[in-house]
């Protein structure tokens, strides 16, 4: 009895596991020439009436007619619909786009057309008539059926797409493998780079403001022998424990200086009052 209760279990584990399988497809094929002398062309990757859980990778590779076509382009894609029904989920990362390929082309992301077909735009950015060859290569928990997948003829949709460039969604390190999962980059060494941006959201002209509170010297001086740092500055071992926010902390930095300015003009209109006080001294004698 126990003997074939044990075989039972296992049958119907070895069924539910076949039913969650995944399907794994593949395609390729050169996509029909595009219009030359004509802008704003849009063909479509045209996969049928299908559903789709799991991922897509579809690369643009080169050719040559009107324009030389050479490099790879490549976009990765998290996918997830049933057959008649909207997306549950859509999003994709582009992991390749190097040279003229990625200059001339570009994939949009998957939609539904109005005959329920699930198709993906594929976007000529020059005005060349060049065609493109598209490989695809999936993994799906619903079959695809490759025999249905085509290339629709390439047509006229006014767009402002541009280029893409290669991109993640997920955060990335570079150097080892601990990872802050609260940054998009980490790295495990030294950054060497000759120009670095920081995008802020404000500066420092408030110190510049006739109704800022600055200390005046002798605040600051008590200040800064019980605290061992200045005012808004963290201390070296906050620093050590957390780091620095680089831009928040150049924006301190900035506000320090500024701070430190109005201590030097206020010091020289004292000096040059003093100067005066003494010459009007000198001029009694």
């Amino acid at each position: 009895m126990k003997k074939l209760i044990f075989s039972i279990i296992i049958t119907m584990t070895m069924v539910n596991f076949a039913k969650a399988q995944d399907y794994s497809f593949h395609w390729g094929n050169m996509s029909p020439s595009f219009n030359n002398g004509a802008a704003n062309q849009v063909a479509y990757i045209d996969f049928g009436d299908v559903g789709l859980w799991g991922y897509v990778e579809i690369t643009l590779t080169s050719s040559f007619n009107n324009q030389l076509t050479t490099g790879m382009y490549g976009k990765r894609f998290n996918v997830g619909k049933n057959t008649n029904w909207s997306f549950y989920a859509n999003s994709s990362e582009v992991f390749v786009a190097f040279r003229p390929v990625a200059e001339q082309w570009k994939l949009g992301e998957f939609q539904v057309d109005g005959t329920n077909h699930l198709v993906l735009p594929i976007f000529h950015l020059v005005s060349s008539g060049n065609a493109i060859h598209v490989n695809i290569n999936g993994v799906s928990l619903a079959p695809i059926n490759e025999s249905l997948i085509q290339i629709t003829t390439a047509g006229t949709l006014p767009n402002t797409e541009t280029r893409d460039y290669q991109h993640t969604l997920d955060p990335v390190a570079i150097g080892t493998k601990k990872i802050d999962p609260s940054a998009k980059l980490t790295v495990g060494g030294k950054v060497s780079a000759r120009e670095i941006k920081v995008d802020v959201n404000a500066g420092a002209d408030f110190v510049f403001n006739p109704n800022y509170g600055l200390l005046n010297l002798a605040a600051l001086k008590t200040y800064i022998q019980a605290h061992k740092h200045l005012p808004d500055i963290p201390s070296a071992s906050k620093m050590v424990k957390e780091g620095l926010e680089v831009g928040e902390f150049q924006l301190k930095l900035l506000q320090k200086i500024e701070e430190l300015t109005l201590y030097l003009l206020e010091k020289e209109a004292q000096v040059k009052a003093l100067e005066k006080r003494v010459s009007q001294l000198e001029g009694k004698n």
